[in-house]
């Protein structure tokens, strides 16, 4: 149809109408409602679902024959005295093949990322090649049809009615008839299922359009010829049934009628096509939009619901099998729920697509992405010490729950919902929560930089995807994700202030900025360090410093105010502007802190929450890494380690720069040429780096990524350093990007003993305006003279950089499984977990071996009802508390972690003597852990000497022990 016509309605409509037909057609064949034809036993709702298939049959045949219809006037065709182009060729062949080969990879990659497919190569091909692997078969012989439209049509337009009527009888008796009445199969016969066959319903539909059919001329003919064509493929499947039920005969030719090539379904697709050609559009012209909307999203649904993966799933979502044993009446509403509800999901995410793309889609799949994981991975230590601290949080140890009293409460509250009460509920919530930083970043920088750029925006998800799959902490560690949550909408409030035009308006922002950074503190309280987000706040006064004018000049909002208010005071000068900006921030910053601290002091006394600074500052003497200046070395210490890699990266670039400029030049050589060999020099380079041990392509490790992270984040702090030693040639915006960027580098970290490793798990901000920054510096320096030299090969070895990056980081997303490596590539039929003690570890997927071994510690806890005594975990087995339900009898699950005093372990089993023996906890030991403490003298070992005494002197004894757990009871 041409460009500006409207869509007629009553095709639109039979459109949507077959699409709906071909849902509910595999509804019943991958649902198990048809089953065996030749079983003897068929119920009425088998006859029923039969009846119904005949029904839809003709779905598929009437959208070819829609087709030919509108095909045989479209662009390219010889009737508009146009000749046939390459490009008329492929144009309709090739948007077909975006939108199948979208889905079929998208879909593709969401269920290998989350263990649902396990890698398979003859499946990724698949994949990648969907319409040469059938992974549609339609789409196969579809893309077919189109590449030989222009073709068709141009043959077309040489024939006359009469030759059209003898070219398509001809094709008809040979495809279709021939095999209605011969009751065998013919060898060339793919029952419709090719594109031989769509050729024929295209001419059809050509036909149809052309020239009135002589046999039918009215609305009823066209519904009787529908209904009866219904009727004889339904009587052909009984009546050969009933032959083979009394004679054990025909039983290969029970169905044979059901296929799209039967003579039968061929006329009632024609039958259902005139129906509606018949109909005027003047009824449903109220209608339009939703029609139009519907019908454009069709053919997604069918890439959706008939996705390789997704075919044989979603039948069972629905239960659809088991509603064969019931009543008609309730298998029909059971069909037309499930069929309406697969539709409208369908056709919802088809038009995310369709508006989306550079948008809600994007910010959907970063919302998800966090959820690859959710069931994979059983971490004994870290977060199952979180998930505890929720769960027992009343009584868990003042000092941690105050320290990250803000992240313990969410922790709560999110376990009060549907399904929080187990791992799997929470990572969902969890990660749904890492999802939507990493999602209103990108919608908040693709507004501002994306909006007419698709390249740029396709950037900005790729790095934001990267950032997600380097958040490489389980999510349910709520200090963590929760704190960089509030950071990064910070950040992003802080600059939308600083970019507003409105002085009037930017204390509102800055104000929120400060309430939130507040709010940060009682997250975890070495937040306090965000402060330093003020940074670019005063930057950003001082390089406008020469700009200060009156702010009737600035804002037009400031004409209103009175004379007296005019005019150049302090308030207007960069000095004024900077102290009442740090005011408002900082006046935020002490209300979002101090309305936690009232709560805590509500609850728990005015001392509690100075105790509780005071016992962090004293945990040092036991924990040194925790002391700042270790926390500050281990930073620096592996930026200054790893260094070197990025000198081999900057000595590679100054040999780039000499190579072009000086040999290029001498040689007269074209640049194009020393661009390609500089470029394969690369390869030289990472096979150097992959040799020297930079790298490695264990993905389930932190070495996969670690070292071309730290070369990346020393790259983005010297790409800062460059923009702001350069700020004439950048925007106010960039140069305030070069200042924030270093600030949520080198403040990120501080507070926690793990080096980069949080950065590395803070990179929401960082990775897509890095992209920023380097876009910008490269529009830079190929402004220069030497934009054939240095820019070229800046360009080249940064390219290169961070493409390694994104490759590792992405890489390492998928195959790392926080302390349980082994669990993404477990298979979940065999290593899923089910527990009697709880029910909280229930679906999670770990290693065979630790399933193993937890189960068999489970069964014995049961079996002697230790599970609901209290109990004190030893030897980094916190989780067991919370998959298990126990509840601590001390103040944490965690006893031998360095930041739980050897003095506080002391008193708290002192109270726990006093009990009496019955009420004595269970004491489980991780077997390994105990073993490795006992062979030296640390901190760890000095605390199991006191829990062997405590044993000791209450008369515990060993009850069971296997390869991973020591239990020792009081009887």
């Amino acid at each position: 149809m041409a460009a500006g016509k409207k869509r007629q309605l009553n095709y639109e409509l039979l459109r949507i109408i077959a699409m709906l037909m071909i849902v509910s057609l595999h509804y019943l064949g991958k649902g198990g409602l048809l089953g065996d034809p030749a079983r003897a036993d068929m119920t009425a709702a088998g006859y029923t679902a039969w009846f119904f298939e005949a029904f839809f049959l003709v779905a598929v045949n009437v959208y070819v024959l829609i087709s030919g219809y509108f095909g045989v006037d479209a662009r390219g065709s010889m009737t508009n005295g146009k000749n046939v182009t390459f490009r008329d060729v492929l144009r309709k062949p090739f948007n077909v093949w975006k939108q199948v080969f979208f889905y079929s990879v998208f879909f593709g990659c969401i269920t290998l990322v989350t263990g649902v497919r396990e890698f398979d190569l003859y499946h990724c091909f698949s994949y990648l090649f969907p319409v040469v692997t059938e992974h549609y078969w339609f789409a196969t012989s579809y893309v077919i049809l189109c590449l030989l439209m222009p073709f068709l049509n141009a043959g077309l337009s040489y024939m006359n009615q009469k030759e059209l009527k003898y070219l398509l009888s001809g094709l008809l008796l040979l495809f279709s008839i021939s095999k209605t009445v011969i009751p065998m199969q013919l060898p060339w016969d793919k029952y419709g299922y090719d594109s031989l066959w769509f050729i024929v319903l295209y001419l059809t539909g050509a036909y149809l359009r052309r020239y009135e059919p002589a046999v039918v001329r009215s609305r009823w003919g066209a519904g009787l010829l529908y209904i009866g064509s219904v009727l004889a493929v339904f009587a052909s499947f009984f009546l050969i049934r009933a032959v083979y039920l009394r004679t054990g005969r025909l039983e290969d030719l029970i169905n044979y009628g059901y296929t799209y090539n039967f003579l039968f379904c061929y006329t009632g697709a024609v039958g259902l096509f005139l129906l509606f050609k018949m109909r005027e559009n003047t009824g449903l012209e109220r209608f339009r939009r939703p029609i139009e909307l519907l019908s454009g999203a069709t053919f997604g649904v069918y890439l959706i619901h008939e996705h390789i993966d997704i075919r044989s799933m979603w039948t069972g979502w629905v239960h659809s099998e088991a509603i064969l044993q019931g009543s008609v009446l309730g298998f029909i509403a059971h069909m037309v729920l499930s069929v309406l509800c697969v539709y409208l999901v369908c056709t919802g995410i088809e038009l995310i697509r369709q508006k989306g793309s550079m948008t809600l889609l994007p910010a959907l799949i970063l919302l998800l992405y966090p959820l690859r994981h959710a069931s994979v991975g059983l971490d004994l230590m870290d977060a199952g010490y979180a998930l505890g601290n929720y769960r027992f949080f009343d009584s868990l140890n003042e000092m941690w729950k105050l320290a990250t009293y803000l992240a313990n409460i969410t922790g709560v509250l999110l376990s009060k919902l549907p399904y929080g009460d187990r791992w799997i509920g929470m990572n969902v919530y969890c990660g749904l929560l890492t999802g939507a930083a990493a999602a209103g970043v990108y919608l908040f920088m693709q507004r501002r930089y994306g909006q007419k750029q698709k390249l740029f925006c396709a950037l900005l998800f790729v790095a934001e995807i990267t950032a997600l799959s380097l958040c490489w902490a389980p999510g349910v560690i709520l200090y963590h994700y929760l704190g960089y949550l509030l950071m990064t909408a910070a950040v992003m409030i802080l600059f939308a202030a600083l970019t507003k035009e409105s002085e009037r308006e930017k204390w509102r922002y800055f104000v929120a900025a400060g309430v939130i950074l507040g709010l940060c503190v009682a997250v975890r309280m070495p937040n306090v360090t965000y402060m330093a987000l003020i940074l670019p706040v005063w930057c950003d006064c001082f390089w406008n410093r020469g700009s200060a004018v009156r702010p009737s000049d600035k804002d037009p909002d400031d004409q209103d105010r009175p004379a007296h208010l005019n005019g150049r005071t302090w308030k207007n000068t960069w000095f004024g502007m900077l102290v009442l900006r740090t005011l408002y921030c900082a006046g935020g910053y002490l209300a979002g802190l101090l309305v936690p601290l009232a709560v805590i002091c509500a609850r728990y006394g005015v001392a509690a929450y100075p105790q509780m600074i005071a016992s962090l500052f004293g945990m040092t003497d036991h924990a040194a890494d925790y002391k700042p200046t270790s926390m500050v070395s281990a930073m620096f210490g592996d930026y200054i380690w790893y260094s070197p890699w990025l000198l081999l990266f900057a000595v590679y670039l100054l040999l780039g720069v000499f190579f072009f400029r000086f040999l290029g030049r001498r040689f007269h050589f074209r640049l194009f040429y020393f661009r390609l060999l500089y470029a394969l020099g690369l390869l030289a380079v990472l096979r150097f780096c992959y040799g020297r041990g930079m790298f490695g392509l264990d993905y389930s490790d932190y070495f996969s990524m670690y070292k071309w992270l730290t070369v990346y984040l020393l790259t983005v702090l010297l790409l800062c350093a460059w923009v702001l030693l350069n700020g004439k040639k950048f925007g106010r915006e960039v140069r305030s990007w070069a200042v924030f960027l270093p600030v949520i580098i080198l403040v990120t970290p501080l507070g926690s003993n793990n080096g980069l490793y949080p950065i590395i798990n803070n990179l929401f901000l960082v990775m897509p305006v890095s992209v920023v920054l380097f876009c910008n510096v490269s529009a830079a320096s190929g402004k220069c003279r030497a934009a054939d030299t240095a820019g070229s090969a800046f360009r080249l070895v940064l390219s290169f950089v961070l493409v390694c990056t994104v490759v590792q980081s992405v890489l390492f997303g998928i195959g790392f499984v926080f302390h349980d490596a082994g669990a993404a590539t477990a298979r979940a039929a065999d290593s899923r977990i089910e527990l009697q003690c709880g029910g909280a570890g229930t679906g999670l997927v770990t290693t065979p071996d630790r399933k193993a071994a937890l189960e068999e510690l489970d069964r014995y806890l049961y079996q002697n009802d230790l599970n609901e005594k209290q109990v004190i975990l030893y030897g980094k087995i916190a989780a067991l508390a919370y998959l298990f339900d126990m509840e601590p009898a001390i103040s944490t699950t965690w006893a031998d972690l360095d930041s739980y005093g050897m003095d506080v372990l002391e008193q708290e089993l002192e109270r726990v003597s006093g009990a009496a023996p019955e009420a004595l906890p269970v004491v489980i030991f991780g077997r390994a852990e105990v073993e490795r403490i006992a062979d030296h003298d640390s901190l760890e070992r000095q605390k199991l000497e006191l829990v062997l005494d405590f044993m000791e002197a209450n008369g515990y004894r060993r009850c069971f022990e296997n390869d991973a757990y020591i239990v020792l009871a009081v009887y």
